[in-house]
């Protein structure tokens, strides 16, 4: 009795018709779920981030100020001229030659007489490493690490370990201040792009109250001057403080031991022998140069970009071109070289020497 109640009820429903209404609630689910999760995940999300990024990207700098510091940019007249003849010494010296460190190859470095030297020479723009003492002092200095006379052999120390006086006391090494040249570079017809050369691992507010203090006494620095480092939080805390600030990245090889890879210096590490390690290593080396390529210059408002050699191509150099940032290639010193950035890329660089180098 019990079995045909039971038959009646099933023959009542239609199981294949059930099955099938089971499945569509299943795909309607579902399908919701996945609206929801990309509605939310990617657009929802990327439109945050590019709001984040718009919030805190820095206004760029007029570019007026910055084609008086770096000169008429050469791509347009590689792009538009016809004439296809070769630049010249002179004009390689005017428009495409930076001295790096005064043309340390040429003339004694880091002195306000180098900096005349260059000036008599043709070359306009000059690139001095600057590193800040323990007592905020900035110095124009090409060595990062020293050891002062009676030190043990093996106390070297980077110059934030010093003091000036510790430095003036021992006359070694011949430092120059950076107030010390500054006049100079008032009253000659240079720019200056100033290599700021500072640990990743020690606090850069010293760095930054100091770099601010310098252009608030000299103002001229407005249309001279440009801040470069590898270090970007430096670079976005002056702009951020002082938005009226030129600032230029430079992108630094990661070591020697692995010449082919490249790394902004507040993510340098010596080469790993551990293998995990280095494959971490690598994978954020690839991430800083996407994220420089995408958002840092966005974000900072850099002018210029500083590249080595080793990695620039016509491809890179396009991009960069058409981001309206400078690329800027270092260092070259053989003619040859000069020669080919400036007539087949039409990018300056940074020279070690204004003389001709076979």
């Amino acid at each position: 009795m019990f079995g045909g109640k039971m038959k009646k009820i099933i023959d009542l429903f239609d199981v294949e018709l059930l099955i099938k209404s089971l499945f569509l609630w299943v795909f309607l689910y579902s399908s919701f779920i996945a609206l929801v999760e990309v509605t939310l995940c990617y657009i929802l999300f990327s439109v945050f981030i590019y709001a984040f990024i718009l919030y805190f990207s820095l206004t760029p700098p007029n570019e007026k100020i910055v084609k008086n510091i770096f000169g008429e940019n050469p791509r347009i007249r590689l792009r538009d001229s016809t004439d296809l003849s070769l630049v010249n010494n002179s004009e390689l010296n005017r428009s495409f030659s930076i001295a790096h460190n005064a043309a340390v190859l040429d003339f004694n470095e880091n002195n306000a007489e180098a900096l005349r030297l260059c000036s008599k020479y043709g070359c306009q723009l000059i690139f001095l490493d600057v590193h800040v003492t323990k007592d905020n002092v900035l110095v124009v200095q090409r060595n990062f690490k020293f050891r002062l006379e009676n030190e043990d052999h093996n106390a070297t120390k980077s110059i934030p370990q010093y003091n000036l006086n510790d430095f003036i006391s021992k006359q070694k090494p011949n430092l120059c201040t950076l107030d010390e040249i500054l006049p100079t570079v008032e009253n000659l017809d240079v720019r200056i792009i100033f290599n700021i050369i500072h640990p990743y691992y020690k606090s850069s507010n010293s760095v930054i109250s100091a770099l601010l203090k310098i252009y608030e006494k000299n103002p001229f620095l407005y249309q001279k001057g440009v801040i470069c480092s590898s270090n970007p939080i430096i670079l976005y805390s002056v702009r951020k403080n002082d938005p009226s600030v030129i600032v230029a990245l430079k992108w630094s090889e990661k070591s020697e031991q692995s010449p082919t890879s490249v790394s902004i210096s507040w993510l340098k590490k010596l080469h790993c022998s551990n293998s995990v390690k280095h494959f971490i290593l690598e994978y954020v080396d690839s991430c800083s140069w996407w994220l420089l390529n995408h958002f840092f210059y966005r974000i900072i408002g850099i002018s210029a970009v500083i590249l080595p050699k080793k990695i620039i191509t016509p491809k890179i150099v396009e991009d960069w071109d058409r981001k309206n940032v400078r690329c800027i290639v270092g260092i070259v010193n053989l003619s040859m070289e000069k020669t080919y950035y400036a007539n087949a890329l039409g990018v300056p660089f940074l020279t070690d020497t204004l003389l001709n180098v076979n």
